[in-house]
């Protein structure tokens, strides 16, 4: 999980929200929007809707209703989130090593 900061650009406020990794059968839900165990591709026409149906999913109702008056690229940016929560992120795993005891760690 992680924590996001959605900020509206018209007015400065901004909402906490926790973006956590879907779960298997809830990408099943939405294998009609693009989404798959591999990744999201949804096409042109679904793009809308994939995004919407994700977010559902993962934000609570406070963080979700005040994504209504953001941007498009904060909804963008808050999708990515979500992405990369749960499918990874290479840039994210190259930074990252594990332990013996299979723990991640940060590397430097």
């Amino acid at each position: 999980m992680r924590d996001v900061t959605i900020t509206r650009s018209d007015t400065g406020l901004t909402c906490k929200a926790v973006v956590r990794p879907l779960k298997k059968k809830e990408i099943k839900e939405l294998k009609s929007y693009g989404y798959s165990i591999l990744g999201c591709m949804p096409t042109y026409a679904q793009c809308d809707d994939a995004v919407d149906k994700g977010l559902e999913l993962v934000l609570d109702k406070e963080a979700l209703e005040f994504m209504e008056e953001c941007d498009a690229k904060e909804t963008k940016r808050v999708w990515s989130e979500m992405l990369k929560e749960t499918y990874g992120d290479k840039d994210e795993e190259k930074n990252s090593g594990n332990t013996t005891d299979g723990t991640t760690t940060e590397k430097e």
